[in-house]
């Protein structure tokens, strides 16, 4: 990450920072989070003193340049979860598909889901079993999707791609959610059959 310069102080600002425990605590933090990697001697260069001198200061105002410097880090840490949730909550929105497993686990639906199946009586493979198949069911429809628009296939007009929030929409009609199953059926029965085809011939 680059360093964000920032000009010396003059003398008389940088004592009464100094002196009042409260500016400089929001000095060096403001430091930090123009660059959480900033050294502690160009933060004290800038007040005109000592790295030794202000982590006496500092340790006399009750903290430490270590501390301040994990207290950002903390922050920037929950600022991009909150920016990655914020992002989660448009894609859900836009009911974008979810590009892999990891995006799909974190979609709230799907939260909520295992969250559900934490107090189901089955076993945790059963539970991976079930978020797994879930996904299986979405990638390999939006797989057969995508394919059959590439190749122009009139049957691809009247099909979009699905996302997980579409399995508990209840506009959506029951029918038409089966029609997705059925589909993902007749695809992987074929990819069975190929597969085991392929392994007779193999052998």
């Amino acid at each position: 990450m680059p360093r964000v310069k920032t000009p010396i102080l003059s003398r008389t600002l940088a004592t009464e920072i100094l002196d009042d425990c409260n500016k400089l605590i929001e000095f060096c933090t403001e430091r930090l989070r123009e660059n959480p990697e900033i050294d502690v001697d160009i933060v004290a260069r800038q007040l005109e003193t000592s790295r030794i001198t202000l982590w006496r200061r500092l340790q006399k105002c009750g903290t430490t340049w270590q501390e301040l410097k994990k207290r950002i880090q903390e922050e920037a840490r929950e600022r991009k979860k909150q920016l990655e949730m914020k992002l989660q909550r448009k894609l859900e929105a836009k009911r974008i598909p979810p590009e892999n497993f990891e995006e799909f686990k974190k979609r709230t639906v799907v939260v909520e889901l295992i969250e559900k199946l934490q107090s189901a009586s089955i076993s945790d493979y059963q539970r991976r079993d079930i978020v797994k198949t879930w996904w299986r069911i979405i990638q390999t429809y939006n797989q057969l999707v995508r394919s059959l628009k590439q190749i122009g296939d009139p049957l691809a007009e009247e099909l979009y791609e699905i996302t997980p929030e579409d399995f508990l929409d209840p506009e959506i009609p029951l029918k038409e959610k089966q029609k997705w199953i059925e589909r993902v059926v007749v695809v992987w029965r074929q990819k069975y059959a190929f597969n085991s085809l392929h392994w007779i011939h193999r052998y």
